[in-house]
């Protein structure tokens, strides 16, 4: 497995898990796709993961398994992910909860296709997984060309307080299948 810092890893390779979410700052290399700068700073000196497309990286697959989240003592956790996917051959992300013994497959609707040149956040209600200790995995797609760049940065999972509110129009609510 492959650290990427503050326990977050690259899966082990398998048949479907072809490459890996890569540290990154500054402009992907590729033009018309992919982040100029990471979503923290908005500059070269902060860093992404992204997802490089390049060449023999087409229709592949990564994946990132998060540390172990505990949920145990939490009232109304919620995450905050930022990701970026601008270019014409973007292809997919996928995020998933993993319990002890289950997979809850794509808690969210994959982000699918170009969604545009800025980071965009995604905020997700975590409450019906109170009580437990989760991973998120985190699965990005590449496309079938060199200007599909998928970047995250900035995940958070934090007690939702009635100060730090999430507007019904960004709300994303789950329930375990």
């Amino acid at each position: 497995l492959c650290p990427l810092g503050d326990g977050f890893i690259n899966a082990k390779n398998i048949l479907h898990d072809d490459i890996d979410w890569r540290t990154y700052s500054g402009s992907t290399i590729s033009n018309g796709t992919g982040p100029d700068a990471d979503h923290t700073t908005g500059s070269d000196e902060g860093n992404y993961l992204y997802l490089e497309p390049s060449v023999v990286c087409f229709n592949k697959e990564a994946e990132l398994i998060s540390p172990c989240i505990d949920l145990t003592a939490a009232q109304n956790p919620y995450l905050s992910l930022w990701y970026h996917a601008m270019g014409e051959d973007i292809g997919r992300l996928h995020l998933d909860v993993l319990l002890r013994e289950q997979t809850i497959k794509d808690i969210i609707p994959p982000i699918i296709g170009p969604q545009g040149d800025d980071w965009q956040e995604l905020q997700l209600d975590l409450s019906p997984f109170t009580g437990q200790v989760i991973n998120l995995r985190i699965t990005g797609w590449t496309g079938y060309g060199q200007k599909g760049d998928l970047a995250i940065d900035d995940l958070s999972v934090t007690e939702l307080t009635s100060s730090n509110t999430i507007s019904k129009k960004e709300k994303i609510l789950i329930f375990p299948n």
